[in-house]
């Protein structure tokens, strides 16, 4: 019997996307805590929260951004060759509020799965070639991408849980700001001289703000717990457990939260 072979029927073609890759960190400890189908209706909630973006007419975008799930991996994707079709008189100015509203995405998916899960994300954001198509039928897929590799390789140096922007994202954001004064969404800029997403930002004004903020103290001091025999893992909490409460003081009193001095995370003894 010959095995009838299928011959390609279109070429490989990249295209030029932002590519967001995600990593749930304790994916197998998280497994072993929660049945499978917990973990899916908590992710499938978190993806809901397109919604709660500023969207600024700006739901095509949204509706644009392709999202992967694959284990313990996310994948974020938005294809700037779309931008035109959606902004016929694109500029500048359109594009930058297009990757605006594509981060504010990555942010609230973050904080929502974060608070969640009590599991914390770690992972960068770039811009490169990305292709994804079928091979035979819809169920079997192809992805080939070098802006792909660059984040997984980018997320490993994150280190601590952030989502880190890459200096080639960073710099391409910054040639298409120009002149728009408001900030949609905040990149920061750590010690150690990488830049990553600032999701905090986004709790300003958010209508659940408390009962995420309520997830993180609690995620935390479950991460805490879970880890305090193991220094080398318990020091990348610390990370955010600082920048948890900085974000807290900076911003709390407009908050609008009764006693938000409550969300404060206490640094456990055997940090000190």
């Amino acid at each position: 019997m010959q095995i009838k072979r299928e011959t390609p029927k279109t070429v490989i073609e990249s295209k030029d996307c932002i590519v967001c890759y995600l990593d749930i960190l304790g994916y197998k400890d998280l497994l072993k805590k929660k049945f499978s189908e917990e973990t899916y209706k908590i992710l499938l909630s978190c993806i809901s929260a397109k919604d709660d973006v500023n969207k600024c007419d700006l739901e095509p975008i949204i509706n644009k951004c392709r999202i992967q799930v694959l284990s313990d991996s996310i994948l974020f994707i938005l294809d700037l060759e779309d931008l035109p079709e959606i902004h016929p008189d694109l500029n500048a100015s359109n594009e930058y509020k297009c990757i605006a509203v594509f981060l504010q995405l990555v942010s609230l998916f973050s904080l929502d799965l974060m608070s969640e899960l009590n599991y914390f994300l770690r992972g960068c954001v770039t811009r490169g070639e990305y292709c994804q198509q079928e091979f035979n039928k819809p169920e079997n897929q192809f992805i080939f991408s070098k802006a792909l590799v660059t984040a997984v390789e980018l997320e490993r140096k994150a280190d601590t849980p952030r989502i880190l922007i890459s200096d080639h994202l960073h710099r391409y954001i910054m040639t298409k700001k120009g002149t728009v004064s408001y900030e949609p969404f905040r990149i920061a800029r750590a010690e150690d001289g990488l830049y990553y997403l600032d999701p905090y930002f986004k709790l300003e004004g958010n209508p659940r703000r408390k009962s995420i903020l309520e997830g993180m103290v609690k995620g935390l001091k479950f991460q805490m717990e879970e880890n305090k025999d193991n220094v080398r893992v318990l020091r990348k909490y610390y990370w955010f457990q600082q920048y948890h409460n900085s974000k807290v003081k900076e911003i709390g009193d407009n908050w609008d939260i009764e006693a938000w001095e409550k969300f404060l995370v206490t640094t456990p003894d055997y940090l000190l």
